[in-house]
């Protein structure tokens, strides 16, 4: 019966992802189907056992999901207590408390950590609450966030550009923004070729690496001859 659970647990979580196409791992080299599994088991640990805060992060499982996990979590107690007294309805019981001891320490414990979890939303700068619970995907993220506002990236540095260009060189193609947004982008490379003081970013090692990754459709017409996607 627990095996069962477990597993119906990892995998409803798993649909849940899959239905927003979410569920792949956010850096590249990571997204293949293995690796992203493994991922997702870690993640369901951490937002049904511990749950961890950094579970809600958009690589991760995302504010909606974290919520709904962590509200699962303490409710699903009631009825795993009421599973294992079923089961344990024999002759010789196992558990050697009354049923409604056991009721009330869960609820207790419940309480203590909705109580615990309102006092921090409560406490909480209010604009920030919604990055526990709003519905965020990793793609909405890189999309308005990295592609769009960013001005700094810690790898490739400062300005809109470096942002977007960090996007094609470390996130996973799965979570890259629309490809009219991407075709707009690249619509400067030529620009940057042949700037006297290209950007930094745009080393030799930047364009072979994007060059292998990015469709040739959108790549501006004088650049589609280097591509290297297959």
């Amino acid at each position: 019966v627990g095996t069962a659970w477990l597993v119906s647990e990892w995998l409803v979580l798993l649909a849940l992802r899959m239905a927003t196409d979410d569920w792949r791992g956010f850096m590249q080299g990571l997204d293949s189907v293995v690796p992203s599994l493994l991922a997702h088991t870690w993640e369901w640990i951490m937002v049904t056992a511990v749950p961890a805060p950094i579970a809600r992060e958009p690589y991760f499982l995302g504010p909606a999901l974290y919520a709904a996990g962590v509200a699962y979590s303490l409710l699903i107690n009631f009825a795993q207590v009421a599973v294992a007294f079923h089961i344990d309805d024999g002759e010789v019981a196992r558990v050697q408390m009354f049923a409604s001891t056991v009721y009330a320490i869960v609820a207790a414990s419940v309480g203590v950590a909705m109580v615990g979890a309102g006092s921090v939303l409560a406490m909480m700068e209010p604009r920030y609450r919604k990055t526990f619970y709003q519905h965020r995907t990793w793609r909405t993220y890189v999309t308005e966030w990295c592609c769009t506002l960013a001005t700094y990236s810690p790898s490739l540095g400062v300005g809109h550009d470096a942002c977007f260009a960090e996007v094609i060189r470390k996130y996973s193609t799965y979570y890259w923004p629309a490809p009219e947004m991407l075709r707009t982008w690249l619509a400067q490379w030529p620009e940057w070729e042949r700037a006297a003081d290209p950007p930094s970013w745009f080393t030799e090692e930047w364009q072979r690496h994007a060059l292998g990754l990015i469709p040739p459709e959108l790549l501006p017409v004088e650049v589609r001859p280097r591509s290297t996607v297959t």
